[in-house]
């Protein structure tokens, strides 16, 4: 497969099961794009406060139960899934709008 020809990413809503991928993605994206940025204790300290699979699953049951939280969506390829995305929505703009905010991880391993 080359840069020009990665196939098609499907993105929908993350599912109960998905826990670990959704970590182990969130995980790694962190580790790779922080390292020169932040200790690896600062860096564990993240991953363990906003990736377990506890949290993550609680996040994926409740998704939408709030005001503010939306939940998580995957991106798969080819059966895969090569990235995670989790957001919400978190300050009132106007009395009908409201900001949102998130983050979004693509596995560093996946040619997407």
């Amino acid at each position: 497969m080359t840069s020009s020809d990665i196939g098609s990413v499907v993105v929908r809503l993350a599912g109960p099961g998905e826990e670990r991928v959704i970590a182990d993605v969130c995980a790694t994206a962190w580790r790779v794009t922080y390292r020169s940025m932040m200790s690896e204790t600062t860096i564990d300290d993240v991953i363990g406060r906003y990736y377990t699979e506890e949290r993550i699953e609680r996040e994926i049951r409740t998704a939408g139960d709030t005001d503010g939280w939306l939940g998580y969506v995957v991106a798969e390829q080819d059966g895969s899934v090569v990235g995670a995305g989790g957001g919400g929505l978190t300050a009132p703009v106007s009395k009908t709008r409201r900001a949102g905010a998130g983050g979004s991880w693509v596995s560093p391993q996946s040619p997407a």
